[in-house]
């Protein structure tokens, strides 16, 4: 019974095994047995039969549809009626009606020429639907803007106005002169009487006198204080510790005898300016930098149409360079004498300024140019520096603190240097003051001179001095890390003692600004990629770096160290990394 069952199963599987190895093995040679045509409307089908083994597939025929063609126009269109038109098949004879819009349109044309801002064109607009289509014709011309010209003078608490005028169309750009608010002037315009008595009403007026009478360096003159203070002595250390004149100078007062009880006369010495050299020469090599980008001015050698004139017309007489410097941050013209000192000084400064600067640049290029002549053609005057820790006797009778040791020594500190960048910002246009504070950390050691300039309608911080490194006590480069920074990055380290109230609460991102180049290319120093590095670092290396540097800011994620980074980076370019850098925060600068 189980051998029977057995061979049953082998019998069985046989069979079917049989009939699949045949389906598997037979090459199929098809014929068509049968077709039925497909129609306009129906689907056809054709029916194929395998000559060998029998087998039957069916292929359908897909409808083409009909093939209208307009045969008659019942009701006309327009563009915004609908009209009534008969289709028949010319296959089979199916006849439709159908909605139709016509395509035509009848078009009114108008022409316009170019003008400033606008492409010559022909409009065309359908009297019918409205649909208008433009065609142009050219590209618009173009303004042809006039120079500026200042319609309103800025005055202080007032802002000015400048207009240029296209002579084409007669479009109008204006712009906003700042107003010397940061800054009043009635030091300038308050007379002291120095044969009678002034006579004062409040503290505020005293302190004007007093004032005024420092800036125009008045050895004697009276007070009548008819106001309440607490003691004379009170009223002395007031009028002597809020005084806004930077000036050397010695003062007594005394009761007058005989005349009201609050008649007070001040006795002034002024120690001795601008009189001698502390070095003889400079003491540090200036490195060259290749973010340092020259620029060709077009001024001419005797060009004296600086934006100050444009904006004002008020006059001051000025006889000493930092009355020169005190007059231009509150935006009036000097009356200089000629011949004198500050005459010289002060042409010398016009003459640095015509061959950095034209009209064609920005306030922005105007003051990169002015921060980066200061840094490359005057050095840090370290004789100076080493007088003022000795506390020398007379140590401000040095040129380095003064506009005469820029423009004449080439040699300054501070002082000097912060006084010259804002006297030739205020000369081009450019609100800029002179500030001076101390270090946060030596709130009683030497103090220092910095500047806040006014840019696009904001206040930024600008140290030329701190961006003139000294590396090694041996040479100076160019740096541009306290470059238009805000107050908070610069508070760390300095203190501000006067001018607080100009805020300055942003960053310029200068380094998006600042480029370098090669004969192909030029880069900005912002870096944000590893493929940028290599391209800035590689113009770098083309500039044949022997005592140069370059500068940047890394704003990519690069890992663990930067220096791994620019080392990565010489070795895509296959150049030796042999060079010194300085890292502070995200500003790199590398010395070679």
């Amino acid at each position: 019974m189980k051998l029977n069952k057995t061979i049953f199963l082998f019998a069985t599987i046989s069979i079917l095994s049989m009939n699949i190895f045949s389906c598997i093995t037979c090459k199929h040679d098809y014929e068509i047995i049968e077709t039925i045509p497909a129609t306009c409307e129906k689907v056809g089908y054709e029916t194929l039969k395998c000559k060998n083994c029998n087998k039957k597939i069916t292929n359908a025929i897909l409808s083409s549809g009909h093939n209208f063609l307009d045969s008659e126009i019942i009701e006309e269109a327009t563009c915004i009626k609908e009209g009534l038109k008969i289709q028949k098949c010319q296959d089979c004879g199916y006849e439709a009606q159908v909605k139709y819009l016509s395509d035509n349109h009848e078009f009114e044309v108008t022409h316009f020429e170019a003008t400033c801002d606008s492409d010559e064109y022909n409009l065309k607009k359908c009297s019918i639907c409205k649909k208008e289509e433009k065609e142009i014709l050219s590209s618009s011309l173009g303004h042809s803007y006039s120079d500026w010209e200042t319609i309103v003078f800025a005055e202080p608490l007032k802002e000015g106005l400048m207009v240029k005028v296209c002579s084409v169309c007669g479009d109008k750009i204006e712009k906003v002169i700042p107003s010397t608010i940061h800054l009043n002037i009635d030091v300038l315009t308050t007379k002291v009487d120095i044969a009678s008595t002034n006579q004062c009403d409040s503290i505020d007026e005293a302190q004007l006198f007093f004032d005024a009478a420092i800036f125009r360096y008045i050895t004697s003159f009276k007070l009548e204080c008819n106001f309440d203070y607490k003691t004379e002595q009170n009223l002395f250390d007031t009028l002597v510790n809020n005084c806004s004149i930077n000036a050397n100078f010695h003062v007594n007062m005394k009761k007058v005898s005989g005349l009201s009880n609050n008649t007070f006369i001040f006795n002034l010495e002024y120690g001795e300016m601008a009189s001698k050299k502390a070095a003889e020469e400079p003491a540090y090599e200036q490195y060259i930098s290749i973010n340092y980008q020259p620029y060709v001015s077009n001024r001419s050698s005797d060009y004296n149409d600086f934006r100050l004139y444009k904006n004002t017309t008020n006059t001051c007489d000025v006889d000493y360079t930092d009355q020169l410097v005190y007059v231009l941050e509150r935006g009036i013209i000097p009356n200089v004498k000629s011949g004198s000192v500050v005459s010289n000084v002060y042409e010398k400064m016009k003459e640095v300024l015509r061959n950095i600067i034209d009209d064609r640049m920005s306030d922005y290029e105007k003051i990169k140019a002015i921060h980066d002549y200061l840094i490359l053609n005057v050095t840090y005057d370290n004789d100076l520096l080493n007088l003022a820790y000795q506390n020398v006797e007379d140590v401000n009778a040095y040129n380095g603190f003064y506009l005469e040791g820029v423009f004449i020594d080439k040699l300054a500190v501070c002082d000097g240097i912060s006084k010259a960048f804002s006297a030739m910002c205020n000369l081009e246009g450019i609100p800029c003051v002179s500030v001076t504070g101390s270090q946060v950390e030596n709130p009683n050691g030497l103090g220092h001179a910095w500047n806040k300039v006014f840019l696009d309608g904001k206040w930024y911080i600008v140290d030329v001095t701190s961006d003139g490194t000294i590396i090694n006590q041996a040479f100076e480069i160019l740096s541009y890390e306290y470059f238009l920074v805000s107050n908070d990055s610069y508070s760390k380290k300095y203190q501000e003692h006067e001018f607080k109230e100009l805020i300055c609460d942003n960053n310029y991102d200068a380094y998006k600004l600042i480029n370098v180049s090669d004969s192909n290319c030029l880069y900005d120093c912002y870096i944000e990629s590893f493929e940028e590095l290599v391209e800035v670092i590689k113009c770098f290396e083309l500039s044949n770096p022997n005592n140069s540097t370059i500068q940047f800011y890394v704003a990519f994620n690069f890992g663990t160290s930067i220096i791994d980074e620019i080392q990565s980076a010489y070795a895509v370019l296959r150049i030796s990394a042999s060079f010194s850098h300085i890292a502070s925060g995200n500003i790199i600068t590398i010395i070679k």
